[in-house]
This record gives structure tokens, sequence and C-alpha cells, in this order.
């Protein structure tokens, strides 16, 4: 439950909330587990919150919600 919690908090839903995410100060913990970030992940990207395992742990729960039919059914566009 508190994954789910940290989750929806945490994980960023568009590109906008993703760029704020990752722009800020690195966290030397994971805001996930709370066990420290390696040295080389912090070094490698910005913003750094959670560990390598439980960013993966997000992106496979991540499902992106479907697009509209932007083309329509005929009907729509006959009239």
């Amino acid at each position: 439950m508190l994954f789910l919690v940290v989750f929806k908090i945490l994980h960023p839903k568009t590109p906008n909330e993703m760029r704020e995410f990752q722009v800020g100060k690195s966290l030397i913990h994971c805001a996930e587990c709370e066990e420290p970030i390696p040295e080389a992940r912090l070094a490698a990207l910005s913003g750094v919150k959670l560990c390598i395992d439980c960013m993966q742990e997000c992106d496979a729960a991540y499902k992106p919600r479907p697009g509209s039919n932007r083309r329509g059914s005929k009907d729509s566009q006959l009239r």
C-alpha cells in the first residue's frame, strides 16, 4: 500500500511533470525503500529520487492513458 501512495506522489504522469520531477536536488536515500542511492546514479542523473530497483518497479507499473481516437467515426465526419 505504501508503494502505491509513494508511486502516485513521486511518479510523473506527463512529460512536463517528468521534467519538474527530475529537476531539483537529488536525494541521498531512495524515497521508496530508503536504501542509499549509488554515487554513479547520482552523478549520471540530476534530481534522482529513487534507486534503480524502485525506479524499475515504477516504470513497470506505469501505464500511460490511451489517447483519443482522433480519426473519429465515419458518421462524425459526414456531419
